[in-house]
């Protein structure tokens, strides 16, 4: 599976995951970018949006709007996600993600990793594990 998930804003951090693999992540302003990244067939997630949060800022559901219809036009199964099923991720023991230093690709790469099952099903870089040192 080729998943994209998406953190989307007027800065929208996003994930790249293939077959289970962390493969990249980053952040752009608003949708540039995002045509380049989904192709057909992919599987594309994004953070749902809230009006009720002191963050919010109506460009996401712009945003929101590009991802699904880039979804749609390349056929992508598209999944919504909720920005509290990633509450507590950045605490567990196996992961250092304070080296992300974009807060929206790291809120990208801990969605992807629920996903996809968690840190037992996710292949990750060596610089985002904890060791002894981290």
């Amino acid at each position: 599976m080729n998943l994209w998930m998406y953190d989307p804003g007027g800065t929208t951090g996003y994930a790249h995951f293939k077959d289970g693999k962390l493969l990249e992540w980053g952040e752009f302003s608003k949708w540039l970018g995002i045509d380049s990244q989904v192709h057909e067939g992919d599987t594309v997630a994004y953070e749902k949006a809230s009006v009720r949060t002191p963050a919010f800022h109506p460009v996401v559901f712009e945003v929101i709007g590009v991802i699904k219809y880039l979804s749609q036009k390349n056929n992508c199964m598209l999944l919504e996600r909720h920005p509290s099923q990633i509450v507590g991720i950045q605490k567990w023991p196996v992961y250092n993600l304070r080296v992300i230093s974009s807060i929206h690709a790291r809120d990208a790469v801990c969605h992807g990793i629920i996903l996809l099952g968690g840190p037992y099903h996710v292949v990750v870089p060596k610089a985002l594990l904890k060791t002894s040192n981290s």
